[in-house]
């Protein structure tokens, strides 16, 4: 939890720093008035597609969709910039955290390192209304408004499994993608005369947004849900204190003081646990259309080299089949329920007991007290015994205590 709390502190100050880029952007007037179209507003939304104006691009966007709400280009900027969104304002909100629980003076390098623009002002901004973060579940909160945004965008996707977009990728922001794309858009011909070399420049800049794309992007949204449901599914109660003393503690020692902590390890009302099963069987879905279309999502020249995609926002969907065959069947095996897998022992030999994953996702455990560690043994270092031994039916066999005995 600990180093879950400086990532958010870190990565929040550092949302935008990328803007501090050393290639100079190229200046560029864009018109954005309310008497455009709809189509008109979500092309220049998308030329400020560049960091220094996210934030101003999120806006074109709503413009467009007050005007046409199916607008299929300013929805798929909208509702994909929503988890940037969320971070305007995001230092004068911290701000309270840093100082009490956090590392001030590491955050305040991070900050100056933020050159003065639009994207300083965008997580600086102060709103009369913003709640300041204050605690640990003040985090939670924000955590939980991240994970609903990558839930809207993966919903969008599913939604719109067979749109077909064409999209700008503005060279001040794509400056990588922009690059690979003026190699991709040319072919060299080789004849009596010497080498001749041919460019299609509409393939620089623009690129197409179809279906393996959408995988691409639906599975990336799938993982921050994952990652943020870890983090917004359990109550860490008021832990603050515990979190910042923890460093020199045993790990028996923080465990008795979660226990004792006013509301830590309790299932909350936003718990998106349930859930995770629906991302894995769509995990699952998708890497199989992977698999079979191999040949002309992963295509190779004569040589087995890679042919990049051209013309499209994913250059490659390359997938080692064997291998990714062996995965759908592991994660098959998971979603259907008990599966047998190995253990490392401490004297470095193996042995195998069943498990049942998918039951800490359809039953969650209530309380996380019930299940932690109750005796310790090496000085507080290593468990020996805990209160239900099947770990909320982790392990069908009930064997966490003979485990526990016995594993590295």
């Amino acid at each position: 939890m600990k180093s879950l709390i400086k990532n958010v502190l870190i990565s929040s100050s550092l949302l935008l720093v990328l803007t501090a880029c050393s290639e100079p952007v190229q200046k560029k007037l864009i018109t954005v008035n309310a008497q455009m179209e709809s189509n008109e507003l979500a092309n220049a939304g998308e030329q400020l597609m560049v960091p220094q104006s996210l934030h101003l691009a999120n806006k074109v966007f709503e413009m467009a969709l007050a005007k046409d709400p199916a607008n299929k280009k300013a929805r798929f900027y909208h509702t994909f910039l929503k988890r940037v969104m969320i971070f305007e304002g995001i230092v004068p909100r911290i701000q309270p955290y840093v100082d009490k629980y956090g590392e001030p003076e590491v955050f305040a390098k991070r900050l100056k390192e933020i050159p003065n623009g639009p994207a300083r002002q965008f997580l600086l901004k102060k709103k009369d209304d913003a709640e300041l973060i204050k605690n640990v579940a003040d985090i939670q909160k924000l955590l939980l408004e991240y994970r609903k945004a990558a839930e809207d965008f993966r919903s969008f996707v599913i939604e719109n499994a067979d749109i077909n977009l064409e999209l700008y990728l503005n060279p001040n922001f794509f400056q990588d993608i922009v690059e690979q794309n003026k190699w991709d858009a040319c072919e060299i011909k080789e004849d009596s005369n010497g080498w001749e070399m041919t460019c299609d420049p509409s393939e620089i800049e623009t690129v197409k947004v179809n279906m393996a794309d959408l995988l691409v992007l639906k599975q990336m949204a799938a993982g921050d849900i994952i990652y943020a449901t870890g983090a917004t599914s359990y109550s860490f109660g008021t832990i603050d204190e515990l979190i910042k003393k923890s460093a020199n503690m045993t790990p028996e020692a923080i465990g008795e003081s979660a226990k004792q902590t006013k509301d830590f390890g309790l299932l909350m009302k936003s718990q998106g646990l349930t859930a995770i099963r629906s991302l894995g069987s769509d995990l699952s879905v998708g890497m199989k259309w992977a698999i079979k279309y191999q040949e002309s999502l992963c295509k190779r020249d004569e040589y087995g080299r890679m042919v990049a995609r051209r013309g499209f926002l994913t250059k490659d969907i390359c997938v080692d089949t064997v291998n990714a065959n062996k995965s759908v069947q592991v994660l098959d095996s998971v979603l259907a329920g008990i599966i047998n897998a190995p253990v490392e022992l401490r004297d470095g030999s193996t042995t195998t007991t069943d498990f049942n994953i998918m039951v800490l996702l359809d039953k969650p455990i209530f309380d996380l007290r019930m299940v932690m560690p109750t005796l310790w043994i090496e000085e507080g270092q290593r468990p020996k015994e805990v209160p239900d031994a099947s770990i909320g039916g982790l392990l069908p066999k009930a064997d966490a205590n003979t485990l526990l005995e016995k594993i590295k």
